[in-house]
């Protein structure tokens, strides 16, 4: 039988961008965020966390001392998309993903395709919401959600 390769799941949204990682999300793959200030002061690496046998990570990430911040409103969201942000703007906020228009859903574009390539029968993925990050980026990038139509 073939044996599933082990591998992690990505760590939370708000810390993407920030982390590098030695083979992505498979077993024994070191991802790091190189902190500014915290290294000079404790000498030693501290946010660095390793993808372990059970598909867990060895620890789990922080954010720097110097990442601080609100993410800027959202522009160019495409007609019909609306976002409520219950918990504001800062790192780690969510907000949730709403189309205003009847039977339709928000969809993640895959990068270089327009809404014409896209038929709900490819099963685009899904998206419900943004997440602010350490980069003060929304991600997934709320300018490639689209509204379509369900099935």
């Amino acid at each position: 039988a073939m044996v599933q390769p082990v591998t992690c799941d990505p760590p939370p949204s708000k810390f993407h961008g920030l982390y590098h990682c030695t083979n992505g999300f498979q077993f024994d793959s070191v991802c790091q965020i190189k902190c500014k200030e915290e290294d000079l002061q404790s000498g030693h690496e501290t946010n660095v966390i390793r993808c372990r046998k059970d598909g867990n990570w060895s620890g789990s990430f922080h954010l720097c001392p110097e990442m601080q911040g609100h993410c800027s409103p959202p522009k160019q969201l495409s007609g019909g998309l609306k976002l409520q942000c219950p918990d504001g703007s800062g790192i780690g906020a969510e907000c949730t993903i709403l189309c205003s228009e009847h039977h339709t859903e928000p969809i993640l574009l895959p990068a270089n395709e327009t809404l014409q390539d896209i038929q709900h029968w490819m099963k685009p993925p899904r998206v419900k919401k943004v997440v602010c990050t350490g980069e003060l980026k929304w991600y997934p990038c709320p300018s490639l959600v689209r509204c379509i139509k369900g099935c």
